[in-house]
């Protein structure tokens, strides 16, 4: 019986595509979760990866943990991840990595260079996976047991990215971001910061940023109550809330302002020896908290945008002043600079420090209202005179 030429081929094909020779099988991977670096008595890496453990067994047997830690060294990244399967049995797999935590300890005794130098060149590790510098010993962090999410690495991951989405009071980078900023012009880059309240059960937050300069930390660093304004310069704050003093008595009692919109722009222009900066910041949203303020007329309504606006550009002249003084361009303005006039950059970049320090500013906040309040416009509790 004659068989076509399609059907033998097909009929190969089939036979050679099946199995995986030269590659490993789904049962010698282990998927990693998350990864926290830091640093041993005798300066080697010590690495805190964590893997996703599948659940299984009888139903309505108790839930196994989903996940579990192994604690490997090395004299740098490569050995210290190779040492893993050493422990594990099984060879790490890092496509499906959420988190990269870095401690402080190792920020200061060792720049980021190594660390994300693997991360970037290795074929496996998403570009996207957050990163984050902790107060601390990063492992701590991975030992804390998740609210809501299967994993704390899921759980620390979305802590990152709410943190940036409703608060302020932090910021959100992948890795990829993070090698970005780090190799800026001026070789400062602004980190997201994640610290906790007190002993390793106790929750992690986002805490404001860390400042690096030319791949070290530079402290100290910018708290969350101050980081939301730096953050608004920079144009990466996306929402949430402003507490400004009462025209009454401003120390005992504060109003809230809720805003669910900031944008910002920044102009640069050379002047002198130096530069002239032009910010204008938009607050977009609606109050909060009305606790003594109150708004019976349109020309009240007016008064108090003006008193939050006044507010905000003082908060914000405070964090350049701050920016100033220490010599750190938190805002990006070299890269500004460099951009539109390169030349005059070169010639200025060995001194900028000084430079911005004699750099004029000139901030301007536009409050607009989305909900004015006006159907209760008297603080709750309050009785009409």
């Amino acid at each position: 019986m004659m068989r076509s030429p399609f059907a033998v081929l097909a009929f190969l094909a089939l036979v050679l595509l099946t199995g995986c020779w030269n590659k490993y099988e789904l049962t010698e991977w282990a998927f990693v979760q998350a990864v926290a670096v830091d640093l041993t008595e005798d300066d080697r890496i010590r690495l805190t990866t964590q893997f996703y453990k599948p659940g299984g067994g009888l139903e309505g047997a108790p839930k196994a943990s989903e996940s579990f830690n192994i604690h490997t060294e090395g004299e740098n990244m490569s050995e210290a991840i190779a040492n893993i399967a050493n422990e594990v049995g099984r060879v790490a797999q890092w496509g499906h990595i959420r988190i990269v935590l870095v401690s402080e300890q190792i920020a200061k005794n060792q720049n980021l260079k190594g660390i994300l130098d693997y991360f970037l060149r290795d074929h496996e590790p998403r570009e996207t996976a957050q990163f984050a510098i902790t107060k601390g010993l990063a492992s701590d962090y991975l030992t804390r047991k998740p609210y809501i999410e299967s994993t704390i690495s899921q759980q620390l991951r979305e802590i990152s990215q709410s943190s940036k989405r409703f608060t302020g009071m932090s910021k959100k980078m992948n890795l990829l971001q993070v090698a970005i900023a780090l190799k800026s012009q001026t070789g400062i880059a602004v980190l997201p910061y994640m610290a906790s309240s007190g002993g390793k059960k106790d929750p992690a937050v986002m805490n404001g940023v860390a400042i690096f300069r030319d791949y070290s930390i530079v402290q100290p660093g910018i708290p969350a109550g101050k980081a939301e304004y730096l953050l608004m310069l920079r144009n990466e704050y996306e929402r949430g809330v402003v507490t400004y003093p009462c025209e009454e008595n401003p120390k005992s009692k504060k109003d809230t302002f809720e805003h669910v919109m900031v944008s910002s722009t920044t102009k640069v222009e050379p002047k002198g020896e130096s530069v002239a900066v032009r910010i204008h910041l938009l607050l977009v949203g609606g109050y909060g908290e009305l606790r003594c303020s109150k708004i019976r007329k349109a020309s009240d309504e007016d008064r108090i945008k003006q008193k939050i606006a006044e507010y905000v550009e003082q908060e914000l002249q405070k964090e350049i002043s701050a920016m100033q003084a220490r010599q750190l361009d938190l805002l990006n303005i070299g890269d500004a600079l460099y951009r539109r006039h390169p030349a005059l950059w070169l010639k200025w970049k060995s001194s900028w420090g000084r430079r911005l320090s004699q750099a004029t500013f000139q901030v301007k906040v536009e409050i607009q209202m989305t909900n004015t309040g006006l159907t209760k416009p008297m603080p709750y509790g309050d009785q009409e005179e």
